[in-house]
């Protein structure tokens, strides 16, 4: 098939054309996530805000209580530290009964008391 008969079929199809525009937002929103969670704030509040707005809609109002994740390795990466500095981050927020942490999930335990570590990078 021609690229541009592809290209021509598809342009037509507004299902096709949402679900674009979908992933560009999702992606826009995610990095302006990364460029907030970059900056040099101490990681506990790092990881808090990425867990508070990974599980909040854009008005800032709850929507989930766990977070679906492939690792830690991730979620390191996207914080810009360590495996092992956001490992043990992780655990202190789980001591503190924030957090649970299951192997690829992460369930917000304390939603108010995550909000109190992010603070004022949570908006």
């Amino acid at each position: 098939m021609d690229i541009s008969v592809a290209r021509k079929y598809l342009m037509e199809r507004p299902v096709f054309l949402r679900m674009v525009i979908r992933e560009l937002a999702f992606k826009l929103y995610h990095n302006d996530i990364v460029r907030t969670l970059t900056s040099s704030t101490p990681l506990k509040k790092r990881v808090a805000t990425y867990l508070l707005l990974m599980t909040s809609d854009e008005r800032n109002e709850r929507m989930l209580d766990e977070l679906e994740t492939e690792s830690q390795i991730e979620i390191s990466e996207l914080l810009g530290s360590s495996y092992r500095h956001v490992n043990r981050v992780m655990k202190e927020l789980s001591d503190d009964g924030v957090i649970t942490v299951n192997r690829s999930q992460i369930k917000i335990e304390d939603y108010e008391k995550l909000k109190n570590i992010a603070s004022d990078l949570y908006e």
